[in-house]
């Protein structure tokens, strides 16, 4: 005690709750489980999102790498097909050269046929 004062004594509080607070209480775990639920049901849903859209990547990356593919393949034809063009042009460029030739040879003929035929009308003219 001090200074002569008394000291007061406290109320008992009952340990069992009242009605309303109970009420409230379920109210809000009722709330609560709701909340539970809808939190699960949209994470199963979440879920589920995420499988089609690994499954849908697992399938877009197939895809990617068959048509890397492809393109590698139709590439290397590329390069084969590049090579037989500068082979056929070559062989062109030879032909030609050889063509050119042989009309030089053909001229040379026609000149050498026409001296010929030349002198022997000559000859039959004497």
């Amino acid at each position: 005690m001090l200074f002569g004062m008394k000291r007061k004594t406290k109320k008992k509080r009952s340990h069992t709750p009242k009605k309303s607070k109970i009420l409230t209480r379920h109210r809000a775990l009722a709330v609560h489980k709701g909340q539970q639920n809808l939190l699960k049901e949209a994470l199963q849903d979440l879920e589920k999102e995420l499988k089609t859209l690994q499954n849908a990547k697992g399938r877009l990356d197939n895809q990617s790498e068959r048509v890397s593919g492809d393109i590698s393949m139709t590439q290397a034809q590329e390069i084969e097909l590049r090579t037989k063009i500068s082979n056929f042009m070559k062989k062109e460029a030879l032909l030609v050269k050889k063509k050119t030739l042989l009309k030089d040879r053909i001229i040379a003929l026609d000149k050498k046929i026409e001296k010929v035929s030349s002198i022997e009308r000559e000859l039959k003219e004497v």
